[in-house]
């Protein structure tokens, strides 16, 4: 009969650097496609579209200036982890408790008494820099071998 840990082994979600980038960048986008979405959905009943253009400059500029950075951080982890290991790792723990953290927080702000303005140009602005940054994980994930 096999043991519990041999059996969890089998189980366990493995993938290779190359895997791994690409999931990490399509967890980027996904996430900054959903977070435009809600900044466009809060601005739209406000008629004030021009916040939303705001939201999607000011997110370039954190793309560029901040999450560029992270984006390289998290590729340089991934490959310095071996081959073959559990796909939950891609991010190190601390970046998982950092996006606990945001989805927290942004549940506190939804139900924050800030205004559809305000909250829809912060959404477009996060939502905008994930999607601009994840491309420097998926350009780093083409240069991987799926080891």
């Amino acid at each position: 009969m096999p043991d519990g840990k041999d059996m969890l082994a089998r189980l366990k979600p493995v993938a290779g650097r190359k895997t791994q980038a690409f999931i990490a960048a399509a967890v980027w986008m996904a996430a900054g496609f959903v977070l435009l979405g809600m900044g466009v959905f809060f601005l739209a009943p406000c008629r004030h579209w021009w916040l939303g253009l705001v939201g999607v400059v000011l997110g370039l500029g954190k793309g560029f200036f901040v999450l560029d950075r992270v984006a390289e951080r998290n590729l340089a982890h991934i490959v310095s982890r071996p081959p073959g290991r559990c796909l939950g790792g891609l991010y190190p723990w601390r970046t998982w408790l950092l996006i606990a953290v945001m989805v927290l927080l942004g549940r506190f702000l939804r139900h924050s008494a800030l205004s559809r303005d305000v909250l829809g140009t912060v959404y477009c602005a996060i939502g905008a820099a994930l999607l601009f940054s994840s491309r420097r994980l998926v350009r780093g994930a083409g240069g991987l071998a799926d080891g």
